[in-house]
């Protein structure tokens, strides 16, 4: 794996209790803390207020999620073999949002 390597997945959803605008799906990483993840998250310009995630426009369906691992391989604390999970999260209010699904290991050498 290199920095210009991108991970793609295809992820199918079914949320109960969808509320439009309230849930987004992204990839966290496993790093060497135990049940510590790490989250890259889109980049935020200084200055500049954070990006909004990209939410789910329907209850089912399916979405492809794509990461370049440039700004993930610089991480010291990124575990390896690289793991990862999808993780579901409902956002509760600007600010903030829990997890509230998360797929199983997904492991790349």
């Amino acid at each position: 794996m290199t920095p210009s390597t991108t991970i793609k997945a295809i992820v199918d959803y079914d949320i109960h209790g969808f509320k439009p605008s309230t849930y987004y799906l992204d990839f966290v990483f496993e790093t060497t803390t135990p049940n510590r993840t790490i989250g890259v998250g889109q980049t935020v310009l200084k200055g500049q207020p954070p990006a909004q995630p990209n939410f789910v426009a329907t209850a089912t369906g399916t979405i492809t999620l794509t990461q370049d691992l440039g700004r993930v391989l610089a991480l010291p604390e990124l575990k390896h073999p690289i793991r990862l999970r999808v993780f579901l999260h409902e956002q509760v209010n600007e600010i903030a949002s829990h997890v509230v699904g998360l797929s199983d290991w997904i492991e790349f050498h």
